[in-house]
């Protein structure tokens, strides 16, 4: 890297840092939300040095693991843990900053990182002790190995640490193990000669599973069955495809002796309820069977809730499709209400403002994208990844965080590389100095 990117990399460090501190030092030193004081427990017993002692739902271990360290180090210090993300947060910024750059162009990523420092949304991440913030990190990395490998600035030992991060971003959250395939298919599309591409492509597929298979070692031991990271895939697909699912964010809450459940049961006619009322009656009694059985609760819906969930689909397929069709848009609102939480007006009208605008752009610069700059098919391709997984399962903002970065990445292109030209009068041109070759014969 050059000593101008090197400066620029340090500013938009700082620049992130500091908006990220202003906001983390003025939080009270308590817990918000009820996930943040699962994740804390689990922390605080692997700093007293009991283990790592979870039920299967929470058995990702990379924030645990996390906040246990910070924990030992610090004490139960919340300021000290926020920090840390601050940290992370505005590495974060960096390694987009060199993405992008990468990518496109050094201007794309100045502009995309510079928006990423002060973009609210992740400014929140920073003080939350939810996944989103490690999520983005690792995230961040992949993607920033994978650009190196397309653009021959590394090879198969790049392609292996791109593997260990897309390792670490599945033991913080599964359903990144899509971030796989995007990257795998960019290299097949772009990278040649092909003894090249399949070496990087292996590399991969064995870092990333030499990190991740260790523990789902360690859950064959603990729960007696292959758990590759936690359960919660058969009971989130069933919240996602159910008889009362709508596709919004309140999916997430359903369950039939819930409040969300309920109200929407006294929606049906008489008959409809009764019906659904017995046959959940009927699965509850499996779900408990199964509970006897394998000693776990989560386990054992998953055991009972994935196959009603596939039923469900086999049998409503037009109505499936359609509520995927809702959950993506969703993922993509720039916040999302609940029956139980609104959020409030002044942080509703930040959340649209900010974000919109840079989805539209992003959307515009899309066909250029995909057909001038083949490298930022990879970003796009991160964000369509995450809204197809997530179209099957559960939607909401939160979810979609991670990928916000590509989302701006992709509004830096159309601003700098599309609407910059015309803007001061001239054509855009074919290519700019010190641009990245791209295409299907880089190497």
């Amino acid at each position: 890297m050059s000593a101008r990117r090197q400066r620029a990399a340090w500013l938009i460090f700082a620049l992130a840092l500091a908006f990220r501190l202003a906001f983390v030092v003025t939080l009270p030193d308590r817990l918000a939300w009820p996930d943040e004081r699962e994740y804390v427990a689990i922390g605080r017993r692997l700093a007293a040095g009991q283990g790592f002692v979870a039920e299967s739902y929470r058995s990702a271990p990379v924030l645990p693991v996390y906040l246990g360290l910070v924990f030992r180090a610090f004490g139960e210090s919340y300021l000290a843990a926020r920090i840390g993300q601050a940290v992370l947060g505005a590495l974060t910024c960096v390694l987009v900053y060199r993405a992008a750059s990468v990518l496109a162009s050094p201007a794309v990523g100045a502009l995309t990182a510079t928006l990423l420092a002060v973009y609210p949304p992740h400014i929140y991440l920073a003080g939350v002790f939810y996944t989103a913030c490690l999520e983005s990190f690792l995230c961040a990395s992949c993607v920033h190995l994978a650009a190196r490998v397309l653009r021959a600035r590394g090879g198969t030992g790049t392609a292996g640490l791109c593997g260990v991060a897309l390792g670490l971003a599945v033991l913080t959250r599964p359903v990144l193990l899509a971030l796989g395939p995007c990257m795998a298919a960019v290299w097949l599309w772009a990278v040649r000669p092909w003894r090249r591409t399949l070496a990087v492509c292996v590399a991969l597929g064995l870092a990333a599973a030499a990190t991740v298979l260790p523990w789902s070692v360690r859950n064959l031991a603990t729960y007696g069955r292959f758990l590759l990271v936690s359960s919660g895939g058969g009971l989130t697909l069933w919240k996602g495809n159910n008889e009362l699912a709508d596709g919004t964010a309140d999916d997430r809450f359903l369950g039939w002796q819930r409040e969300v459940w309920l109200a929407r049961l006294e929606r049906l006619s008489p008959a409809e309820r009764a019906a659904l009322v017995d046959k959940y009656a009927l699965v509850n009694e499996r779900i408990l069977a199964r509970e006897r059985e394998v000693g776990d609760h989560y386990l054992a819906m998953d055991d009972v809730l994935g196959p009603v969930a596939r039923q469900y689909i086999a049998a409503e397929p037009a109505r499936t499709l359609l509520r995927s069709g809702r959950k993506v848009v969703t993922l993509f609102s720039a916040f999302s209400p609940t029956e139980t939480a609104a959020l409030p007006g002044p942080t509703a009208v930040v959340a649209a403002t900010t974000f919109y605008p840079l989805l539209l752009l992003a959307v515009l610069g899309a066909p250029l994208a995909f057909t001038r700059e083949v490298g930022l098919a990879l970003p796009y391709l991160v964000v369509i990844s995450m809204a197809a997984v997530h179209a099957t399962l559960t939607s909401c903002t939160r979810f979609r965080l991670p990928v916000d970065p590509y989302v701006i990445m992709g509004a830096s292109f159309t601003v700098v590389e599309i609407l910059g030209p015309r803007l001061i009068g001239r054509a855009a041109p074919e290519s700019a100095p010190n641009r990245p070759s791209v295409g299907r014969g880089a190497t």
